[in-house]
């Protein structure tokens, strides 16, 4: 990943892991009003990145929710991608195989 973008992106998840704490309990959501607002002013959309997940080097364009939320997890080493509605509903179809999902393509990655 681009240095400059990496360090933006590091900024972003610091500042939201100092402030998200006040904004918690409230209406507010400080992620989507603050954080993706951010991150789109500073980082052109269509830009490529590159993330590891469980050993997997994924490479994606910034252009979704899912991929900025992706990005600015606040985990150094992710183990899972966070969609809320279809990450849920696949937990439930899948419930005895891992699976890997990312924007509207899910893998079946191995049978546990």
């Amino acid at each position: 990943m681009n240095t400059k973008y990496n360090n933006i992106i590091n900024e972003l998840v610091s500042i939201e892991k100092k402030y998200l704490k006040y904004f918690f309990k409230s209406d507010f959501d400080f992620r989507e009003n603050i954080t993706i607002r951010t991150f789109d002013l500073l980082i052109k959309r269509n830009k490529v990145f590159n993330k590891t997940i469980n050993n997997l080097k994924i490479h994606f364009p910034n252009s979704s929710k899912i991929a900025k939320e992706f990005l600015l997890t606040h985990e150094k080493s992710p183990n899972h991608i966070w969609e809320p509605q279809t990450h849920k509903l696949l937990k439930i179809l899948c419930k005895k195989k891992k699976i890997f999902f990312l924007e509207e393509l899910f893998l079946e990655i191995t049978h546990v």
